[in-house]
Parts: structure tokens; C-alpha cells; sequence
């Protein structure tokens, strides 16, 4: 484990980035953590003393600023200054970096029939694929407007429902079913049929 990490349950490790400010990232065992993500927290952490600074020039007004504390989700990784998974609890500043810009690429909650064995079965090799996939820039998904206003607006239901319409479209505008079978082949279909 990390140097500046200590775990303090089965679910949360506290990050000793500095004596003045609480960072509590929520990982069990299984939870993966990349030294250059902790390193990153560390020294965004060195915040502090910059909003420091400002305060002691009144930057913020007669109530000084501070960050109360860091939670990180169990999603935390290294991204381009704040690690994603960082929820900062800032009194008196808003730190519009801390949005990111792969915001919407967050945890998902899925529902799945693989068991755990079954899913640790399937090999290192899948938590490559997946790790390189979104972690390492290896996604290439290509989405329609439709698509990316659901994703953004509902989540996967918004995604589902965006590529359902663009089925029945794409049906629609081959003159087939969504079965696969256009209307050369229903026509033929009936015309097999017994007559009466």
C-alpha cells in the first residue's frame, strides 16, 4: 500500500496528504489504486495553502475560504490535476476545475446474472481490456446526437431508449421489421402461405 495511505475500515482509507486537511477515499481490498492517483491527491492538497494565501490578502471577502474536507468515490483515478472521484466540501470558493472534463463518465451501478467466481474467472486479462478501455483512452464509441443528449440527460436509460428510436428509424426507412426481415422476404413469406 502506499506510503500515504492508512486503511481505517473495510471501506474507507484515509490519505495523509497534509495534518490540516481530512481525505477519505471510500475502497475496499478490491479496489485498485494507482500510486500516480494518490500522488495526484497529495498534491492537489497543496491547495490549501493557496487558498491560504488568498485569504490572508481578503480575496474572498470578509469570510475566509476554506476546504473542509475530501471524499474520493471508489471510481478515483488519475486525470489532469484533480484525480475523478474527488468530491471537495469548499466553504466560501467554487473550484470549477474540480468539474472536470469527463464529466458524465462517472460509476455506474450494474445489475448482471455473473457471479463473482464466475466474473473472477474470466481473467486478468478482461481487467486490462476494461482498465485500458476507460482509464487509458481506449474508448472509440461513436454515438449520434440522439444518443449523447440521452446519455447526458437520463444515463443508460437515456442511451437506450435514444438507440431504440434510431432502430425503428433505421426499420422504418428500409421498410423492414425490427426481425431483420424487409419486404421482400414478408411478402414472400405470404405468398407461401396456404390459400383458402
Amino acid at each position: 500500500m502506499h506510503p500515504k495511505l492508512e486503511r481505517l475500515d473495510a471501506s474507507r482509507i484515509k490519505i495523509r496528504a497534509r495534518a490540516d486537511l481530512d481525505i477519505t477515499l471510500f475502497a475496499n481490498d478490491g479496489v485498485f489504486l494507482d500510486p500516480a492517483s494518490v500522488e495526484e491527491m497529495v498534491s492537489f492538497a497543496g491547495l490549501v495553502d493557496t487558498i491560504e494565501a488568498l485569504n490572508a490578502r481578503r480575496f474572498f471577502g470578509d469570510e475566509p475560504a476554506h476546504l473542509e474536507r475530501v471524499v474520493l468515490t471508489p471510481d478515483f483515478h488519475r486525470a489532469a490535476g484533480i484525480p475523478v472521484g474527488t468530491v471537495l466540501d469548499a466553504r466560501g470558493f467554487v473550484l470549477p476545475k474540480a468539474v472536470g472534463t469527463d464529466i458524465g463518465c462517472g460509476m455506474r451501478l450494474l445489475a448482471t446474472d455473473i457471479t463473482a467466481d464466475e466474473f473472477a474467472g474470466l481473467g486478468p486479462g478482461l481487467e486490462e481490456r476494461l482498465r485500458y478501455i476507460f482509464f487509458e483512452g481506449g474508448r472509440d464509441i461513436a454515438l449520434s446526437a440522439s444518443q449523447r443528449r440521452g446519455i447526458f440527460g437520463e444515463g443508460l436509460q437515456g442511451l437506450l431508449g435514444a438507440s431504440e428510436q434510431l432502430k425503428e428509424r433505421r426499420v422504418r426507412a428500409t421498410g423492414g421489421s425490427a426481425g431483420g426481415r424487409g419486404k421482400d422476404t414478408a411478402a414472400t413469406a405470404s405468398s407461401r402461405s396456404p390459400t383458402r
